[in-house]
């Protein structure tokens, strides 16, 4: 982003480094480990997308928990508070000085704050990241904007039970401490006690995807990560978040974001500068 920042007026603030667009502020964001922001509002609409860390987001009684990938809508006004974990995180987001391409667009997410975590939507963001550093033109970027903003749905609400059974709980937290090891299904219902067919299913019930998609995700997550914030080969990388080799990595992490691992480090290297 140094020629955007070189050819648009640019400021540093509480809120980070921002670029104004004219019709759209770039605001690249570095929270510190563990920091917490009491309830506050944000003056302009956005659109923000979390390139590194995590953070949990509270509005009213409602918590998101994200991480590499997620993406929120937020609407002016939002009262909301955020706790970030101990890696802190890094967030560019997309502020709209004026709100008429929301309201003119007629998508489902204008007026409503909503937290977007699969990775159906993470190729889109990373293209607008990926124009903002080679910064061929700002069409081009706006047209990564639009794309972003015209392909956003709220997510539909679930009909699965609120409570969630305590052995799938156990499930869950087994796959999220050892994501990086050999999981079998098999061996996941066999310390459940129940049957491999009844944990698939009741597993895509609550989590809308598979064992093995929800392990990869986690794995992805932790590859971007690495990737977004040290000099670990990508070899390593894959070796190091539960891959098989860096071919492996290279072909879900290609599915799953829509840029090579080698893209998208030269792409945080780049938006860094």
């Amino acid at each position: 982003m140094k020629a955007l920042a070189e050819k648009f007026p640019t400021q540093y603030s509480p809120q980070g480094k921002m670029i104004n667009l004219s019709k759209y502020l770039i605001i690249d964001t570095c929270y510190s480990p563990d920091c917490h922001y009491p309830i506050h509002v944000d003056c302009l609409p956005r659109i923000s997308i979390v390139l590194s860390g995590k953070l949990k987001e509270t509005v009213k009684h409602q918590e998101e928990y994200a991480s590499a990938a997620s993406i929120v809508y937020k609407p002016k006004g939002v009262e909301h508070s955020n706790r970030f974990g101990p890696q802190g995180a890094r967030l560019i987001s997309l502020a709209f000085l004026d709100d008429t391409l929301l309201r003119e667009s007629k998508n489902t997410i204008d007026g409503n704050w909503e937290w977007f975590h699969g990775f159906r939507y993470a190729p889109l963001a990373y293209q607008f990241l990926y124009q903002l550093w080679l910064e061929q033109s700002i069409d081009s970027v706006e047209e990564s904007a639009f794309d972003l903003i015209a392909n956003l749905e709220l997510s539909n609400a679930s009909t699965i039970p609120s409570s969630l059974p305590p052995w799938l709980a156990r499930v869950e937290k087994r796959i999220k401490d050892e994501f990086s090891c050999n999981i079998r299904l098999k061996d996941l219902a066999f310390e459940a006690g129940i049957h491999p067919v009844y944990l698939a299913r009741v597993f895509r019930q609550y989590y809308g995807q598979s064992v093995k998609g929800y392990l990869q995700d986690l794995r992805i997550r932790h590859a971007l990560d690495i990737l977004s914030g040290s000099q670990t080969s990508i070899v390593q990388v894959a070796l190091d978040s539960g891959f098989a080799d860096q071919s492996h990595l290279n072909r879900v992490f290609k599915s799953r974001i829509g840029l090579s691992p080698g893209q998208y480090k030269k792409l945080v290297q780049g938006l860094s500068v």
